[in-house]
């Protein structure tokens, strides 16, 4: 509770956002840094604004995206993240960039709980909409497709689950090493990603299997022949699919 940071410290952080986006060769839009809100109320509301006011001061309202870095549960009270909009509303940067920390790590994901996700949707489309701020949500996966009927500028995934949902855990040192992800295959009637090896070889012996799998995937392991599925493979096709929907 008790920490703090001077305005010169936070200055300082800017400047390095600043340089470290020049150095890359960007000199248009840049994301603001944050800290992680575990509520729309919480001890670090306070720096988090500040962080996007600084950003905006230092870089100007067209080259600022404030971030938002919300835990999973603080969309579950409307009520707050309302008194929250009333607030940020009045910043008068040009977009938000939101992370959302999910509270569950696990293969496969666990689907998103109704409520939290639709005040989600809800809070993208009182910025994008209500607002007119360009609003970008990182780590979207499929969830994705729905905020862009919410309203939502552009969302962001890849093919690696780390990708497709933040969390903080993968930010902190681990004495284990990880392992190389498993190649999958994405089946759009599933809306979701099958392990190449088991769960699709699984499928492709169901007597239904033609109601699941579409012709193209069908083609693609009619001999039932895995081995030449990699990850560059399942990467494309997935980055493809959900590019088209």
């Amino acid at each position: 509770v008790k920490w703090s940071q001077s305005a010169r410290e936070v200055e300082s952080q800017i400047d390095s956002i600043r340089a470290a986006n020049t150095a890359i060769g960007i000199d248009g839009p840049m994301i603001a840094p944050t800290c992680v809100q575990s509520t729309f109320t919480d001890i670090w509301t306070p720096l988090s604004l500040q962080y996007a006011r600084s950003a905006l001061d230092s870089w100007g309202r067209e080259n600022t995206i404030a971030r938002i870095a919300i835990d999973e549960g603080a969309l579950t009270n409307w009520h707050d993240i309302a008194d929250w909009l009333d607030i940020v509303t009045g910043i008068d940067v040009r977009g938000f960039y939101i992370v959302v920390n999910r509270s569950n790590r696990v293969y496969p994901p666990v689907p998103w709980d109704s409520v939290r996700l639709g005040n989600l949707l809800r809070l993208i489309y009182n910025l994008s909409v209500v607002n007119e701020y360009e609003v970008h949500w990182g780590y979207s996966d499929l969830e994705g497709v729905a905020a862009i009927a919410a309203g939502v500028s552009s969302v962001s995934s890849g093919w690696h689950y780390t990708l497709r949902q933040f969390f903080t855990s993968k930010w902190q040192p681990s004495p284990s090493g990880g392992q190389p992800p498993t190649p999958r295959v994405y089946v759009p009637a599933l809306w979701a990603s099958l392990k190449a090896e088991e769960e699709l070889s699984y499928v492709m012996k169901l007597a239904y299997r033609d109601e699941i799998l579409n012709a193209d995937i069908l083609s693609s392991f009619a001999s039932e022949n895995f081995s030449s599925w990699g990850r560059p493979e399942g990467q494309v096709q997935f980055m493809a699919e959900l590019s088209s929907r």
